[in-house]
């Protein structure tokens, strides 16, 4: 298992999962208005 720094683990802990959505996944987040995100493709956009 590799080493991480305690800094980037306190940091890890702060973030809480919208920012970790807008850093790291943001392809699927679909914004509504404001701050109103939802995970994942917007209805129309989907394959069935």
């Amino acid at each position: 298992m590799p080493y991480i720094a305690p800094e980037v683990v306190q940091e890890a802990k702060r973030m809480d999962l919208l920012t970790y959505l807008k850093n790291y996944e943001s392809y699927e987040l679909v914004h509504f208005s404001g701050n109103t995100y939802n995970y994942g493709k917007p209805a129309n956009d989907r394959h069935h």
